[in-house]
């Protein structure tokens, strides 16, 4: 029985984790957008935003990816 409480808790504790994680990456995209649209971008700079746009999509897919990857394992 204690295991199984123990098992209950880690998933809760790694659901915890995705939640805080996913939730840092949503803001700081909305704070990165603020200063997009703050700073009227011409087109050349546009191309640098969308450049650094796409990158960090790709960070958030692979980090959250990684982090429930890590919870399937361990069920």
């Amino acid at each position: 029985m204690r295991s199984f409480f123990e098992m209950i808790f880690k998933r809760n504790e790694d659901a915890a984790k995705l939640n805080i994680w996913s939730l840092l990456l949503v803001l700081s995209f909305a704070a990165f957008s603020v200063l997009v649209y703050a700073s009227e971008p011409s087109f050349n700079s546009l191309i640098i935003y969308l450049t650094a746009f796409a990158a960090y999509l790709g960070f958030g897919f692979v980090f959250i990816s990684s982090l429930a990857g890590k919870s399937m394992k361990k069920r």
